[in-house]
Formats: C-alpha cells, structure tokens, sequence
C-alpha cells in the first residue's frame, strides 16, 4: 500500500528541483537570444552553430535542458512561486532585528507577543538585562 503524500510534500521537494529548472530555462533563453543576434548578423555562423552543437557533447546537453523546461512546465502549478518571489524582493534586507519587551516587576507567567516570519528565523537569541 502506497502512503498519502498531500500536495503540501509534494510542493516541498519540487520546489528546488523547480528552481534550478528556472535558472536553466534563464540560461537557455539567453543563450537562444545571443543565438538569433548572431541569426540577424549572420545566417552561416548561426547554422554553423547548430550543426556544432547536434554534433558534439552539446547535443546530450541540449536534450537535458529541454527535460529541465519540460520540469519547470509541470511543477509550476504546485510550486507556490508567489512566495519564492516575495522571499527573493526580502533577500536584501536579510539582517537582525532586536525587540525590546519590558516585563513588569513581579511577574510570574509574563505573556509577550513578538511576531516572527517563522519559516525564515535562523536563531533566536533571548536575554536579559537583570537578575529578578
């Protein structure tokens, strides 16, 4: 018997394989771009380079990066991409933040609320300035 795998999982380990399927598909497209200006500039180098990659290592090459597209179609309905983006505009603020929380005197059970984007926490460091 299979186990249930919910789509929460699935997204998990897709979502690197999906990333590094964009990265490649970044690549191709610029390559393919840099291909149609040499197109423009010169018909004969451009089918040269065609010929040059079906008949070298770059052929098998080429055959990866189209699974890799192939990849990248498929996963992006259950890949949460809306939050890889969001994440990748916070990347430069990437920094430690300090929250002073003063605790009345005297008290037992003191409940403070702090508000923490849990999934992106590193540590956590809780000190205090006196003994009591």
């Amino acid at each position: 018997m299979i186990p249930h795998l919910p789509l929460a999982n699935l997204s998990l380990w897709v979502t690197p394989l999906w990333m590094l399927a964009l990265g490649v598909a970044i690549g191709a497209a610029i390559l393919f771009i840099l291909w149609a200006i040499l197109w423009l500039i010169n018909r004969k180098a451009a089918s040269s380079a065609i010929r040059l990659v079906q008949e070298s290592v770059l052929g098998p090459i080429s055959y990866v990066v189209l699974a890799y597209l192939a990849i990248l179609v498929v996963a992006t309905p259950v890949v949460e991409t809306d939050q890889i983006f969001q994440s990748l505009k916070r990347l430069g603020s990437v920094g430690e933040d300090v929250v002073n929380l003063r605790v009345p005197e005297r008290t037992v059970d003191f409940a403070g609320q702090i508000v923490v984007g849990s999934d992106e926490v590193v540590g956590c460091d809780i000190t205090c300035g006196r003994d009591r």
